[in-house]
């Protein structure tokens, strides 16, 4: 969704990398795992014994050689805005360098995520744009895809429609068009061991495959509680690749 919106704007993708900083993505960069969401075995906070703090980790690998300085995306001063799709964890991790932003570069700033108001510094709150879960009557996703489902969103109709708009008109926008959605009735799912995941994955894996795909069946059509790191660990457990699918 991301690269999407990126070719909708016909503007430069960069990842947020936990392991290298700032990467703009059509750069060569090895191969890697980690994380600062999650518990799972590529989570930084799972290797670290002390306390973990993600601001100083973010200050050490934004400064590595695959990393770009965040002031470079804003150096075009004759670009318009800036759109930043943020996890919560992502958000902790960056919330102290968006602090050290100049006001000009705030204003040209859009972020969007769930529930980071409380996260983010707020000098920043006003180029949070306000998504919430009414987003699912507009682009149905995972609660882990939320940020970029907004990314590709906003910049899909909100830029096409407020093309110049500064960051109010845009938080306007955004209201506006969720004004007139509801949010979905959350439908209850059970939670099953780790083995009855197993396998249901088995039974569905000949027709449907794709940890997003089937994980859509799990929840969807079986009616079954799993986050989504729980379910990518049981899919390659079930299907026994090592990698992402």
């Amino acid at each position: 969704m991301a690269l999407r919106a990126s070719q909708i704007s016909e503007a430069p993708l960069y990842a947020i990398s936990a392991g290298l900083g700032l990467v703009a993505i059509e750069r060569s960069i090895p191969a890697y795992g980690v994380t600062v969401s999650g518990k799972g075995p590529e989570s930084i906070v799972a290797r670290i014994d002390d306390r973990f703090d993600p601001a100083s980790w973010w200050s050490a690998v934004s400064h590595g050689p695959y990393s770009t300085p965040m002031t470079h995306v804003f150096s075009d001063k004759d670009s318009g805005c800036v759109v930043m799709a943020l996890s919560q964890s992502y958000a902790r991790m960056l919330a102290s360098s968006l602090d050290t932003l100049s006001n000009s570069v705030i204003a040209r700033l859009r972020i969007v995520g769930a529930n980071l108001k409380s996260i983010l510094p707020s000098r920043v709150s006003p180029s949070l744009l306000p998504y919430d879960e009414r987003l699912q009557a507009i682009l149905p996703g995972t609660r882990a895809d939320f940020s970029q489902r907004a990314l590709l969103h906003f910049v899909q109709s909100g830029l096409e429609e407020r093309p110049d708009g500064d960051a109010a008109a845009h938080r306007d926008w955004v209201i506006s068009t969720l004004s007139r959605k509801k949010a979905p009735v959350q439908r209850q799912r059970q939670r099953l061991r780790d083995e009855d995941i197993l396998a249901l994955i088995q039974q569905h894996l000949p027709r449907t495959k794709g940890i997003g795909r089937l994980l859509r069946v799990l929840r969807d059509r079986e009616g079954v509680a799993c986050e989504q790191a729980r379910f990518s660990r049981l899919y390659r457990e079930a299907t026994g690749e090592g990698g992402l699918v």
